[in-house]
C-alpha cells in the first residue's frame, strides 16, 4: 500500500474482483460493539483516509475474519451531561457513532486489509472497527 522505492522487494497482491458486496443495513446508533478492532495503518501512513482507500486493521483469520466480511467503522464521541464552570469538572458520557463500512479484501492471521466502501466522514488510524 506504500510507494515503491529503489531496492524495495515487492510481492504480488491482487484484490479479488468477484467479492459480492452486501452493504450492511442493520446498523443503528449508538453502534453496538462486537469483536472490537482498530485501524492500524493507511496507505503511505496517512493519518486519515476516505471511501475507496485501503486500510489495515488488527483483526485477522485467527479472529474469524474472512475475505468478503463487511466491518463497521466507528469512533467514540464524548460529551458533557452536566454543566460545570470548569470543563474538567463536567460529568462526561460517551457513545459510538458510525463512520462507514469496510470490506475485508485480504486476511492474515492477525491483521486484515480492508477497502473502505462507504464512509460518512474520514477514517483515521486508531478508529475502531467491529462486525
Amino acid at each position: 500500500m506504500d510507494g515503491v522505492r529503489l531496492g524495495d522487494r515487492v510481492a504480488p497482491f491482487t484484490e479479488p474482483a468477484n467479492i459480492p458486496v452486501k452493504l450492511r443495513t442493520d446498523i443503528t446508533e449508538p453502534v453496538t460493539i462486537k469483536d472490537l478492532g482498530t485501524v492500524i495503518y493507511a496507505r503511505d501512513n496517512h493519518g486519515i483516509t476516505a471511501q475507496g482507500e485501503l486500510v489495515i486493521i488488527d483483526k485477522g483469520s485467527a479472529d474469524g475474519l474472512q475475505v468478503g466480511d463487511v466491518m463497521i467503522g466507528l469512533r467514540k464521541r464524548s460529551f458533557p451531561v452536566t454543566e460545570a464552570r470548569n470543563p474538567r469538572d463536567a460529568v462526561m458520557e460517551s457513545t459510538n457513532y458510525l463512520l462507514g463500512q469496510l470490506l475485508v479484501v485480504k486476511t492474515g492471521e492477525t491483521a486484515s486489509t480492508c477497502r473502505i466502501v462507504r464512509s460518512s466522514e474520514e477514517i483515521r488510524i486508531g478508529d475502531l472497527v467491529t462486525r
